[in-house]
């Protein structure tokens, strides 16, 4: 069944579609069961891991912000530095978001059913940047860092203690975002995405994983995160979210097999050259991440993930995974 490409967005549009060709049209290299099935199966199985792994982890680091910023709320006074320390977790719970970001877009945005079975609660598909919940928890933690700037007089401590709820509100809201989503990543759920649709067939899985990395290399990072003010770490948690899942590892899971071991296999040099732009990608969002009004850093990183993207539909290409344009 093909599979559209989204621009990114949950439902139909005029872009590059991404679909399995017949399987005689595959690389020879690539027919025999023996090394195609099982193959994919790795890879669809390590992908699947990597997605539930870093789901889970969102939802612990969001639940440990959340009881500090309710505990901060109720006694603001005695638990004010329990807030402090769970910045960290924030950060954690948003790097880990990054890792999952890429399956939002490897549904069917022509299935209710899929678009069910995995929800997009922070809006990464949606045609126009929304506030989601972490934006909104940013924001109130910025600004309870600037009104506790300083001397307290009475209007910041009205201030402060009108933000704490409301702070509270949205962390609960954050972490409701992160478990509805790893919900459609625990494993054994039959339901599920992750069992009913993206393991149930590991060839068209593959084709889901270069649709979710397409998307994040040929629009969402470009579009949203590239223009305007930058944001480092969420350019440069995507990025290497990108080579993570290109690769099929993490360091919490070194031994996995990714799209970069089935392409190899195929078409050494083609592996190659993709690996080599999303590593390219990496260094210079690590680099725009240093300076991030540096403009030639951003120009150089637009750039190249525009070839991270055009390598990707090489390596589809070379896999017998077809890319279609669609034309309104």
């Amino acid at each position: 069944m093909p599979l559209p490409r989204p621009s990114p967005t949950p439902t139909p549009s005029p872009s590059p579609f991404v679909s399995l060709t017949e399987a005689a049209s595959a690389p020879a290299a690539l027919s025999a069961p023996s090394v195609a099935t099982t193959l994919s199966e790795q890879v669809a199985r390590a992908n699947a891991d990597l997605i539930t792994s870093a789901s889970a982890g969102a939802v612990d680091q969001a639940t440990k912000f959340e009881k500090a910023a309710r505990q901060v709320a109720a006694a603001p006074v005695s638990a004010s530095a329990d807030l402090s320390a769970a910045i960290e977790s924030l950060a954690q719970a948003k790097r880990s978001y990054q890792n999952v970001e890429a399956a939002v877009f490897y549904v069917d945005p022509e299935s209710t059913g899929e678009l069910a079975a995995q929800p997009d609660p922070l809006g990464a598909g949606a045609e126009e940047s929304t506030a989601d919940a972490f934006a909104e928890v940013n924001r109130r933690v910025e600004k309870l860092a600037r009104l506790t700037n300083g001397e307290m007089d009475e209007a910041k401590l009205r201030e402060v203690l009108t933000t704490l709820p409301e702070l509270a509100g949205w962390s609960e809201r954050l972490r409701a975002d992160m478990q509805a989503i790893a919900e459609a990543w625990t494993p054994g759920a039959a339901e599920n995405f992750r069992e009913r649709y993206f393991l149930a067939s590991p060839d068209a899985a593959m084709a889901r994983i270069f649709q979710g990395l397409l998307a994040q290399s040929g629009d969402v990072l470009p579009r949203r995160w590239l223009q305007g003010e930058i944001a480092a770490d969420e350019v440069t948690g995507r990025t290497d979210a990108l080579r993570n899942l290109y690769l099929g590892i993490s360091e919490k899971h070194p031994g996995g097999k990714g799209l970069h071991d089935l392409v190899f296999a195929a078409a050494p040099a083609q592996a190659m050259a993709a690996h080599g732009a999303i590593t390219q990608a990496a260094a210079l969002a690590d680099a725009l991440a240093l300076a991030p009004t540096n403009e030639e850093t951003r120009r150089q990183l637009l750039v190249a993930l525009e070839n991270v993207t055009r390598q990707l539909e090489l390596s589809a290409a070379a896999l017998g995974i077809r890319i279609i344009d669609v034309v309104e």
